[in-house]
């Protein structure tokens, strides 16, 4: 469980940056969690993601979510997934979850539903990872990168 304690939205022409000061269970102390959208994922997936927030927040079950979640994309009241939607996580200080904690500098892209495998996704000796989210409807392929914001290189400790 993580504990939101701040949230910070910066917009450019080009992306929407958020900063989430949140706090792990297992953690002392606050992480960032910083995500840049690019025009695309701020138009398309963004309002998903803020939707299920509200979601769970307001307690929903599993199948209240899923059901509610199919409902808004059959009515259109969430927006198709746009074409190039992405988003990176290049923060040293990003914290991805009480699962994962600190992982590597990486991209992320959004795409309809698709098997991930034909992308090259989990394959042997592939950098590309993968999730398939039914509920959702869409693909997010996870591509982790050589260096943070800051110009650093990353390391194999993360």
């Amino acid at each position: 469980m993580v504990r939101i304690i701040g949230l910070t939205v910066l917009v450019s022409a080009f992306l929407l940056s958020l900063v989430v000061q949140a706090q792990p269970q297992t953690a002392d102390t606050p992480y960032p969690h910083m995500i840049c959208f690019n025009a695309p994922a701020a138009r398309s997936y963004l309002p998903l993601t803020i939707a299920k927030t509200k979601w769970v927040l307001a307690e929903k079950s599993k199948t209240q979510m899923f059901d509610t979640i199919q409902a808004a994309f059959d009515r259109k009241e969430l927006p198709a997934l746009k074409f190039g939607s992405m988003c990176s996580m290049m923060s040293q200080e990003g914290y991805l979850s009480d699962r994962d904690g600190h992982w590597h500098p990486h991209l992320m892209f959004f795409v309809p539903l698709t098997d991930a495998k034909a992308w090259g996704a989990g394959l042997p000796g592939s950098p590309i990872f993968a999730g398939e989210d039914t509920l959702d409807r869409l693909t997010v392929f996870l591509v982790p990168i050589s260096k943070w914001s800051d110009g650093t290189a990353d390391s194999d400790k993360n």
